[in-house]
This record gives structure tokens, sequence and C-alpha cells, in this order.
């Protein structure tokens, strides 16, 4: 498997290290952000893409604000964020932009938005997880910060084990709130903190 070399990315969270995974249909699989030292078990979050929320500041999900928070932490901390080129679920950003409608139009939530179009609910895989990490010789046993078992049981798979599952706490508005529990419902995500 073909990555690039370490390169430093400064940030305004502070200067990062930064290695790209192998492309796929010109998208990389994997970009890990990282920072050493870390702690004995470090701090771990597995991010996918959200173009909306990321790039132009939507806040109909708390995707940048998970993103900034765990920034923050592993400049802080050390530790890594895999991100991954998984765009609205693994469906794309076109079949994003679909259930969007479809949640508007019909007054639905992600997850049934997402089941009226006939989609799969979470089609995302995190195999690549552990080749990210790898290239960084990161610990086996991490502090994992997510709400969902799936990106859990992925890593368990690979070998590795979470110590804790850590809440990354960011402002809640009645929207975020709506989507976060939708996200229990549909996804079977942990409830929040």
């Amino acid at each position: 498997m073909k990555f690039s070399p370490e390169i430093k990315l400064p940030t305004k969270f502070g200067d990062l290290k930064v290695i790209v995974g192998p492309e796929k249909d010109g998208f990389p699989l994997w970009v890990v952000f990282y920072r050493r030292p870390w702690e004995e078990i470090p701090f771990l979050r597995i991010h996918s893409s959200c173009l909306f929320s990321e790039s132009f500041f939507s806040t109909d999900c708390d995707c940048s604000m998970q993103l900034e928070r765990a920034l923050s932490l592993v400049n802080a901390n050390g530790g890594a964020i895999v991100y991954l080129y998984q765009e609205g679920r693994g469906q794309g950003l076109f079949r994003k932009a679909l259930a969007i409608h479809e949640e508007q139009s019909r007054g639905v939530d992600t997850a049934e938005a997402f089941q009226r179009l006939g989609y799969d609910l979470d089609p995302r895989d995190y195999s690549g997880v552990a080749d990210a990490l790898k290239c960084i010789d990161f610990p086996s046993v991490v502090n994992l910060a997510t709400s969902n078992p799936r990106k859990i049981a992925s890593l368990e798979a690979a070998g590795y084990r979470v110590a804790t599952r850590v809440h990354l706490r960011v402002d809640l508005t009645p929207i975020i709130e709506q989507y976060l529990g939708s996200k229990v419902r549909g996804l079977g995500h942990y409830e929040q903190d």
C-alpha cells in the first residue's frame, strides 16, 4: 500500500503531521492528522468527510464542530484523527443532496430520508483505519472519540482495543439535537452523555 511521506501542516490549532493514503477515483481513502508525543493511551478520532458543514459551515449537523474539537485535542495532548472520504455516510455527495431534499420536502429525519430513497443507512467501511494507524506506529489501545458502535467494532476486529469512548462536547442547537437523535434511532449510535 502506498502513502505519502509525512508533511507538516500549520493550522489554526497548531502544527500537525499529515500522511495521505492511497487514492481511489482521485480521492485519498484516508488522511491521518496527528501530533506526537501522545499519551500512553492516546486520543483517536475516526472522522468522515462532510463538505457542507466543514467547507460551507452548514449548521444542520455537528460534523465541523466534532472535527474542530478533535483537532484542538490532538494539538493540545497529542493523538490522531483518521479522516475518511466517505461523504453522505458513504453514499456520496449527490445522494446526500437527494436525502437532504427528502428531509426538507417531507419533514423527515436523516435516517428516514435515506430509507425512503432506498439507500443503505450507513455503508461506510472503516477497514482502512488500521492501515492509517500503522503508518504512524499508533498504539493498539486507544481512547476513541465516537458515538458509532461500528467504528469500535471495526477497530477491535483489526486488533485494537478501545479503552475509553470519548465524548466530544459541542454546542447543541435544536437542529443538531434532532440530527443526533436520528442517528441514535436510525443508526444505533450511542446517546450523547
